[in-house]
């Protein structure tokens, strides 16, 4: 008998056209053969929210159906905004994890605000146990690719960890009067529990005009204390995993902007 070249034995099955995105583009990574890979990306101004970026051609000859789906990127608009991220440097993180949580919020910062003089401008607090104010703290700047730049050099210091101070750093020494008629934020992304009661410094904070919204990630944070620090409790997420962080910062924007 013979074999149409397609179909003999021990040749690679063919996958054929790729799956439809939602919102995501799809591109072939060599071929559509097994065990080729086929790679998605957002349309322009959209964001992931769920799916894969990468899906492979499989043994069946079928592709895998989890493709990125993606969303309209939410942003701030026109509406100016002073923005601080407090960050968890301390020894609740490892170095693994830490430097996802810094890459999504240096993500969410280029994607989800309109970063510039007349709008958002966004800073940082890192919070660890070996604190330095010229590598742990970004003053508010209206330059993107100035700021980015900062927040992906960061590096994990680990130590104790202190929301009570960092939460007055950011008061005292970065919103500071800096745009007096602009709305001053502060979003704290913690997978601890602070060294020192934080709720007096956030009460001043909050009395002073921030509003504070908190991030928990995993379970050892101290769900009361971050519902505290928050300015109101609702404006207090909790998630599972720091992959998750990009999306809950996506979700907040509507709260603050």
């Amino acid at each position: 008998m013979v074999f149409a070249s397609s179909h003999l034995p021990g040749t690679a099955k063919e996958c054929g056209p790729l799956p439809q995105g939602n919102s995501s583009k799809g591109t072939v990574n060599g071929s559509t053969l097994f065990p080729n890979t086929a790679s998605y990306t957002c349309d322009e101004g959209h964001e992931p929210v769920s799916g894969e970026p990468e899906i492979s051609c499989l043994a069946s000859g079928k592709w895998e159906t989890d493709v990125l789906v993606c969303q309209l990127t939410k942003d701030c608009g026109s509406e100016p905004l002073d923005l601080v991220s407090v960050v968890d440097g301390s020894s609740s993180v490892n170095s693994e994890s830490y430097d996802k949580m810094i890459d999504e919020i240096a993500d969410f910062n280029s994607i989800s605000l309109n970063v510039n003089s007349m709008t958002v401008n966004v800073g940082l607090v890192n919070s660890d146990g070996n604190f330095d104010f010229s590598s742990d703290v970004i003053i508010l700047s209206s330059d993107s690719n100035q700021v980015l730049g900062k927040i992906r050099a960061l590096k994990h210091q680990g130590g104790s960890l202190d929301y009570a101070f960092s939460i007055n750093t950011a008061k005292n020494s970065i919103f500071d009067d800096f745009r007096p008629e602009v709305q001053d934020v502060i979003i704290l992304l913690s997978a601890g529990v602070s060294s020192v009661n934080p709720q007096s410094k956030a009460s001043d904070a909050k009395g002073a005009g921030i509003k504070i919204f908190t991030i928990g990630i995993g379970d050892s944070v101290d769900r009361g204390e971050l519902k505290g620090i928050a300015s109101d409790p609702t404006e207090a997420k909790f998630i599972n995993f720091f992959s998750d962080i990009r999306a809950t910062l996506h979700d907040l924007v509507n709260d603050f902007c």
